[in-house]
């Protein structure tokens, strides 16, 4: 996919995929641009994660425990549904991972709430919790679009708005001065 990508100058997104893994695909990225004779920049990258906002930290995280039906029951399943065959390459298809401190891998499902937001595949927050996360992620991977999931399992509508309004108000217009 990222050779592709590069070779069609298409902008190639990571998503549940770790920071650290995502740094060396965004590399790949530019190795096979640089073969075609290009300079990728940040509208070459993008990134999605699961993130919600509220009035303070306590109710976000509160809320946000909505995602742990979507970590949790969807990566299940079988694997054919996430990663179909040649989604990764010729390798042996695995789970959906994050690495621990021994460099294993860890399931996403396998891990607990503060585990995913420890590993940025889960923003929670007040706005400025989130817009210091976010820029964290964005200096680090240097991606010209974020991608937002910003809802999940029985999250409800009105949270669901409150985040997108505290999202769209506060958060994206610091993080596009970036």
């Amino acid at each position: 996919t990222i050779e592709w990508a590069a070779k069609n100058r298409y902008t190639y997104a990571a998503f549940l995929v770790p920071m650290d893994a995502s740094v060396r695909l965004y590399e790949k990225y530019r190795e096979h641009a640089h073969a075609e004779g290009y300079e990728p920049d940040a509208s070459n990258f993008a990134y999605m994660v699961c993130c919600v906002c509220a009035d303070t930290d306590e109710k976000a995280q509160e809320i946000g425990k909505h995602y742990m039906w979507r970590m949790g029951h969807p990566l299940r399943g079988p694997a054919e549904y996430w990663a179909p065959p040649g989604y990764i390459g010729r390798r042996k298809p695995v789970r959906p991972t994050i690495a621990s401190a021994s460099g294993d891998r860890k399931p996403l499902h396998a891990m607990d709430y503060d585990e995913l937001q420890d590993a940025y595949h889960l923003v929670v927050g007040s706005p400025q919790t989130v817009l210091e996360k976010l820029s964290y992620m964005k200096e680090t991977l240097g991606f010209g679009s974020l991608l937002l999931e910003a809802q999940a399992g029985a999250m409800g509508h009105k949270e669901t708005m409150r985040s997108l309004e505290l999202l769209g108000r506060g958060v994206i217009p610091e993080l596009k001065k970036l």
